[in-house]
């Protein structure tokens, strides 16, 4: 907006320069081949000064006459200088021809805009995870890195409806959590089971899904398999007791065998045991 004269290729840039200033617009460009004959852009180039090598661009401008870039912009953007009444009502005619191609009337009623979402606080725990394991004897080693992160990893193991979508179909093991922040993304109410089913059905690449109820209880299938219910147990240490992210006890039954009923997950130098039993008529039926 505040340039003395604008330099310019042949994008569309300059047309908008000429329509909002009416400024000196020289041409600085090798082909422009693409530009339609007769076209608003043509028509500037067409008639703006070509600034060539070592030229001053005071030389340049002294062939430059003023009116050139109001007079080419006015046909594309509809301004007093084309002699159309039209000039303030794009907005309103591009919606009748959209509606007109679409072959649907535009509804009588003004259009009021949505009203944002309350601002969330964003969430310090990442949505999508590159899960390290290792086995070692009984026991499941379990290490987590955000899920953009490009390092070695057994598996993805995605929150739905807080991961992105490509992250949600290459994840492995998808679950959600009962808080009041995930509902918010539901517009159906699920129980347990016909949400892990949804979800096992709905991504096939999907091995394992999970819902955790509780700092110390999840619910979760392996494809194949039937509804377990797990049990943590967290550690005790001087007089506290530690819970880890249930997301991630999840992600050591995912790399155990089926059909284990104790799982030891090793989770930031802590032990947490997991028993696995099949999960009861109430578990599987509680709504999220």
């Amino acid at each position: 907006m505040a340039a003395d004269a604008l330099i310019t290729d042949h994008g569309s840039t300059a047309l908008y320069y000429a329509a909002a200033l009416d400024g000196p617009v020289l041409a600085a460009y090798d082909g422009g081949d693409e530009l339609i004959p007769g076209s608003p852009m043509a028509e500037l180039l067409a008639h703006a000064p070509s600034l060539g090598r070592g030229e001053e661009v005071e030389e340049a401008l002294e062939s430059y006459r003023v009116g050139t870039g109001r007079a080419a912009a006015a046909s594309a953007f509809l301004l007093p200088a084309a002699g159309s009444a039209a000039q303030g009502s794009a907005l309103e005619r591009l919606r009748l021809e959209l509606y007109r191609l679409i072959g649907l009337s535009p509804p009588v009623a003004p259009v009021t805009a949505r009203l944002l979402p309350i601002p969330a606080p964003p969430s310090r725990t990442p949505s999508a995870f590159a899960v390290r394991v290792r086995l070692d004897g009984d026991e499941t080693h379990i290490e987590r890195f955000p899920g953009h992160v490009d390092a070695p990893a057994h598996h993805l193991a995605a929150e739905y409806g807080l991961a992105g979508e490509r992250q949600s179909q290459s994840a492995a093991l998808l679950y959600r959590r009962t808080d009041r922040a995930t509902a918010a993304a539901y517009s159906v109410e699920w129980t347990v089971d016909g949400w892990i089913s949804h979800v096992l059905d709905s991504y096939p690449g999907c091995r394992t899904a999970g819902v955790v109820l509780s700092p110390v209880h999840c619910v979760a299938r392996v494809r194949g398999g039937s509804l377990v219910s797990v049990r943590i147990e967290p550690p005790r240490e001087n007089g506290r007791i530690v819970h880890s992210d249930p997301a991630a006890v999840l992600s050591a039954v995912h790399a155990r065998p089926a059909g284990v009923s104790r799982v030891t997950c090793v989770i930031g130098g802590r032990r947490y045991e997991a028993r696995l039993s099949p999960a009861t008529a109430e578990e599987a039926g509680r709504i999220l």
